[in-house]
């Protein structure tokens, strides 16, 4: 948003990270800018200010008009395939569990549990798609909507191409059919066609337009560029065995056992007792992939929208009233939403982010499927059974999918905060207490095992020096261990400080901590217009820049900080923002704390600081030990 504030679409690469394509010097983003649009006006007025804090807000908005399109979608449906037949207390009770699922009990719940940019992009990506297929159904129902349609299409291939495609390709049918339906009369077929060719070539040429001028090509993205690609030996690898893309047909036997597979989903005996199926995932055939995460499949997580889309697509595609005046369009919405979700099977990398691409299918089908159910109801004794058998799918679905949200969410994402890791263990350990089973597993002992743990053992470590969880993944560059941070001690590298900073000029660093090679350190450095950045200096002389922050002088802040060797970890919490996150070396040694000073020393910090007792309760409770 800063970036296009200033008119340019280069970024920040200490802000992008790992996600920067570097070319030419110039740093740039490959997700869409609808994100970034959304931010400009508060970015315009407050600064900075709020950067790092609107992730939430925007998912929350996103899903709010995702919600509201597929109202709309249900309602065009209702009409295509009941008429006008008015709306009974039955109906309103299973739409209402419909359109709670699709919030509530969906991929789009899992989405909205975390506040990550790809899952905003995916979140914006299917409300965006979802109003443009509203659209499209207007536009073969009533010869209107085109120009949002169009609009609408833009917008979700400015915030997640791959489900924006679904719309792209049922403007270009409905410009095919036109013309099809026109053959013998091309002179007739002039305005039916060349309007939605028209709407269907707009979007298009935008989006080819966008990527010309960040990467230099029309439809490409150039993987070797990512600084990812540029620092992990497994992505060089990964890109080498494929060609130098992430797409490829190769992929498609994996994708699709795990998408579709029937039992895509653990049952377990620790909360909330379901679970991903267990990594790593099978791989089908001598295929590389980027990587295959933690992924249930749509027809295990979400049992309610499969079904009835079965009962939907089969209605459409086979049932004779497609054929009524009133149906027509049902079609083509169907084959368009089905185009968006079939782009997450060419692709070598397995996620569960990534069955939100689904959701427009699953939601238009599924709602056609709900409609073809009460328009063939033939009693109410007949009915209870329908209605029950759809109340517990439902209870199922929304079960699974607050289940593996709150899993990932608090277990098995790369960047869960210790505390809510601790949390989590704690409420497992509470919820066994009472069921009587289902306790995490700890194990013990003076040094973290390197050989494979299984996913979710705990670790303590001495005399309750620390505590880490396992995931399950593979050890690679960028995730030098198995093991996650959940709480620790001062001799494991964990602060709890109280630091009040003084006002320095510019270009002034200040140390904060020492780690355990001389000359690796974090300081505090001041720049223009009172902003601070946290940086980590390693002891090569190499600089990894942290987030900038608004000025902190004068003023006492929390300062938590993770340092802890043995996992290669540094975190550094300013307050309740993560300000610089960066690998250190595996040298034995306890950080220090900069000493206070008022002399002026440069190995001194010439504020206050006031460190916490930092110890591990949950360790000690967990395995029983005390003091």
């Amino acid at each position: 948003a800063h970036s296009l504030l200033h008119g340019h679409l280069t970024v920040d690469p200490a802000v992008l990270a790992n996600e920067a394509f570097t070319l030419d010097g110039r740093s740039y983003m490959y997700q869409g800018p609808v994100p970034a649009l959304l931010r400009m006006p508060i970015a315009a007025v407050f600064g900075n200010r709020f950067d790092g804090r609107l992730t939430q807000l925007s998912i929350l908005l996103g899903l709010a008009v995702a919600l509201w399109a597929v109202l709309a979608l249900h309602w065009r449906v209702r009409g295509a395939v009941r008429g006008t037949v008015p709306v009974g207390r039955t109906e309103g009770l299973l739409v209402g569990v419909f359109m709670f699922l699709v919030a509530g009990g969906s991929a789009l719940a899992f989405q909205a549990s975390r506040a990550w940019v790809y899952d905003e992009a995916i979140v914006w990506g299917v409300a965006l798609t979802l109003g443009a297929l509203v659209q499209l159904l207007r536009y073969r129902q009533d010869g209107r909507g085109l120009l949002a349609c169009t609009l609408l299409t833009t917008g979700a291939l400015f915030a997640r191409a791959s489900v924006g495609v679904g719309p792209l390709l049922g403007l270009a049918m409905v410009a095919a059919l036109a013309l099809w339906s026109n053959r013998r009369h091309l002179g007739r077929a002039g305005r039916d066609v060349a309007l939605p060719a028209v709407a269907a070539l707009t979007p298009l040429v935008l989006y080819m337009a966008l990527n010309l001028a960040k990467f230099g090509t029309l439809l490409s993205v150039p993987f070797a560029d990512q600084r990812l690609s540029v620092i992990d030996p497994a992505r060089q690898a990964f890109l080498r065995a494929n060609g130098g893309t992430l797409f490829g047909l190769q992929f498609l036997p994996t994708t699709v056992l795990h998408y579709l597979r029937p039992d895509g989903l653990r049952l377990t005996s620790t909360f909330p007792f379901v679970d991903f199926p267990a990594i790593p995932g099978r791989v089908i055939g001598a295929v590389t992939f980027d990587l295959v995460d933690r992924s249930a499949s749509a027809p295990a997580s979400m049992p309610f929208f499969v079904l009835l889309g079965l009962v939907g697509g089969f209605a459409v595609l086979g049932w004779s009233y497609r054929r009524e005046r009133r149906a027509r369009g049902l079609g083509v919405v169907v084959l368009a939403a089905g185009a968006s979700a079939l782009t997450i099977l060419p692709f070598g990398y397995v996620a569960e982010r990534y069955l939100g691409d689904v959701m427009p299918l699953l939601v238009v089908t599924s709602a056609v499927g709900l409609q073809v159910v009460l328009r063939s109801w033939r009693g109410w004794r007949e009915g209870r059974v329908v209605i029950g058998g759809l109340l517990l799918l439902a209870l199922a679905t929304a079960w699974i999918n607050i289940g593996l949200s709150l899993r990932y969410q608090r277990e098995w994402s790369p960047d869960v905060a210790p505390a809510v890791l601790a949390g989590f263990a704690a409420t497992q350990h509470d919820v066994a207490d009472v069921v009587g089973h289902g306790a995490p597993v700890v194990m013990t002992g003076a040094s973290l095992p390197t050989s494979p743990v299984p996913a979710g053992t705990l670790f303590a470590l001495g005399d309750c020096v620390a505590l880490y969880r396992s995931d399950g993944l593979p050890v690679s560059t960028l995730k030098p261990t198995q093991w996650n941070p959940v709480e620790g001690s001062g001799s494991a590298g964990w602060f709890d400080v109280d630091a009040t900073f003084p006002d320095r000029p510019a270009g002034t660093q200040m140390p904060i901590l020492t780690l355990g090679q001389p000359g690796d350190r974090v300081v505090a450095v001041y720049l223009r217009g009172g902003r601070v950045r946290f940086d980590h200096v390693s002891a090569d002389g190499s600089t990894q820049p942290g987030r900038l922050v608004s000025s902190v002088a004068d003023r006492t802040h929390r300062l938590r900080i993770l340092a802890d060797w043995r996992i290669h970890r540094l975190t550094v919490q300013l307050d309740d923002r993560v300000v610089l996150e960066d690998f250190i070396a595996p040298t034995p040694g306890v950080p220090v704390l900069a000493p206070t000073s008022t002399d002026g020393a440069a190995a001194s910090f010439p504020g206050s600081m006031l460190a916490h007792e930092v110890t591990a309760p949950l360790c000690r409770r967990l395995t029983g030990r005390t003091g």
